[in-house]
């Protein structure tokens, strides 16, 4: 069949879900491909029934502080996990996104479309916290201004309506403690809809659609229509992009549309260029955010401390790079963030290539960065335990064209190698911290799933035949890691073609030569 894919624990660490097909199809859909789920021993596989579908969490999960709660969203719906079982709490006309837990993990918030939406656990109600409303527009001429004050200044049943008006709207803001209102101008979009720590403000990001960018438009000529049809792709590279901006508004859903006072967060720093936010990003004592801007040249990354009053920022740290920031996905890459993670004591850890290799490092609260891991090697992937006190590291610490897992101690330390068979690893932690899910595979075989303790693999593997890594230099003299397929005899042979993945370069690229002498030239 097909290697394992989108592996997820079960919130209480019971059994890991996986999808499989074990006789795929040339015309089969991946997202048909069957579900099944093991034990945390691997005493077992099941098929998982169709009525147990529902439980098995999305790839995203978000657990509440104390780590007994978890909640995601799936097919438009928002689940919760209470520590006894799964069920789901909140299925709406309207796709939910983003759920995450406030308030020490009573409440729940998630988004659907440009509206923010509160669930309490324990009460089981459903509240509306906030949603985007188009200011009202002044259309009115010079001219007709004019007119109108003039009417309010002859007329008292002008000057009546207006203040039954202003009375109507007063009492309604009063009895009806309505939604957190989002002043933004026609044209605009609202997302990432969040209510600070302490329950103050309120942040969301606008999107304005860049008008200049050309369609990129195709003809499909196979359509069950018997027609051509006209279909949109993605735009080209180098077309206007959408622009972004980061706002804040006081949360307070008494005042009056008109009154709210819209702070943008601007930085300097980025000059004329446009920039993607995300965030904010709260340390775990709620006192402190900053967010991600993204230079949308692709060449910056700033992380900046927000002040919510002002809608100041106070950059942190700058990366550049000539050529473009990317690589393994812990990387910004394509305006996406850069893997950031608060630790305690007002710490946070963030992914970065400023060496020119994939890192994490450590920012501690005078503002001083420390490396916590370095070397001629990257970190491809990093996953904190649920509790915030260790590192599951992907990385190719041993050798360029393999992916190892290490465990290190949250805030730095040493690098403890758990896997040692030669190939690519994937990880993920159970819930508990004690056990990972693993998935397996190299050049000549499929992915496979493990589920074991940390302890470092002593397992010793037979191989019937199968390819030897090793490292040479390009034509170019790039550094590149590739596998090498060797007779049995190990006797020369030029016309055996091996596949190299170059290395130390921006995008990585395929050069193929020969093998001799059982080593690659």
């Amino acid at each position: 069949g097909l290697g394992v894919r989108d592996v997820r624990w079960a919130p209480d660490g019971s059994v890991v879900y996986f999808r499989w097909n074990e006789r795929p199809g040339s015309n089969d859909l991946p997202d048909a491909d069957p579900w099944y789920r093991t034990d945390r021993d691997g005493a077992w596989v099941e098929r998982v029934p169709e009525l147990d579908i529902l439980d098995i969490p999305s790839a995203t999960v978000a657990w509440s502080v104390d780590g007994k709660r978890a909640t995601w969203t799936s097919d438009g719906a928002v689940f919760l996990y209470d520590g006894t079982e799964t069920r789901r709490v909140v299925a709406l006309d309207g796709n939910a996104q983003r759920a995450r837990f406030v308030d020490d993990g009573s409440t729940i918030h998630f988004e659907i479309g440009e509206a923010l939406y509160s669930y309490a656990i324990d009460a089981g109600t459903l509240s509306l916290l906030a949603v985007r409303v188009e200011p009202d527009r002044d259309d009115a001429t010079e001219a007709g201004a004019w007119l109108a004050e003039q009417q309010r200044e002859l007329f008292d049943h002008v000057r009546t309506q207006d203040a039954l008006r202003e009375q109507g709207e007063a009492l309604r803001l009063v009895r009806a403690h309505g939604p957190q209102a989002i002043p933004v101008p026609r044209g605009r979009t609202v997302d990432n809809i969040r209510v600070s720590p302490d329950g103050k403000f309120l942040t969301f990001r606008a999107r304005t659609r860049a008008q200049q960018r050309p369609s990129t438009q195709y003809i499909d000529y196979v359509d069950v229509s018997g027609y051509a049809e006209v279909r949109n792709a993605r735009s080209k590279v180098g077309e206007p992009r959408d622009v972004v901006m980061m706002g804040v508004v006081p949360f307070d859903p008494y005042v009056e549309v008109e009154q709210i006072d819209v702070q943008w967060f601007e930085l300097p720093e980025a000059g004329d260029e446009h920039t993607m936010p995300h965030g904010p990003y709260w340390n775990l004592e709620g006192t402190r955010a900053v967010a991600q801007f993204i230079g949308e040249k692709d060449h910056d990354l700033w992380i900046a401390e927000l002040d919510l009053t002002t809608g100041q920022t106070n950059v942190l740290l700058h990366d550049h790079d000539d050529a473009w920031l990317g690589g393994p996905p812990i990387q910004t890459n394509y305006l996406q963030p850069t893997l950031l993670e608060w630790l305690p004591d007002d710490r946070f850890v963030f992914a970065s290539e400023r060496s020119g290799w994939s890192h994490l490092y450590r920012m501690d609260p005078d503002g001083s960065i420390t490396a916590l891991t370095s070397g001629d090697w990257e970190v491809r992937a990093a996953v904190l335990t649920p509790d915030r006190s260790t590192w599951l590291l992907k990385a190719s610490r041993e050798h360029p064209a393999e992916d190892h897992l290490y465990t290190m101690p949250a805030s730095g330390g040493d690098l403890t190698r758990i896997t040692h068979e030669q190939g690519g690893h994937d990880g993920w932690w159970a819930p508990d911290g004690d056990r990972i899910a693993v998935v397996y595979g190299e050049t000549v075989q499929l992915p496979d799933l493990w589920v074991r303790n940390l302890s470092p693999s002593d397992v010793a593997s037979t191989r019937w035949y199968g390819p030897k890594s090793c490292r040479s230099r390009t034509p170019t003299g790039t550094r590149c890691g590739r596998p090498c397929f060797r007779r049995k005899r190990r006797m020369p042979n030029a016309q055996r073609w091996c596949m190299c993945t170059a290395e130390g370069i921006d995008s990585s690229r395929t050069v193929v030569g020969p093998c001799t002498g059982g080593h690659n030239t």
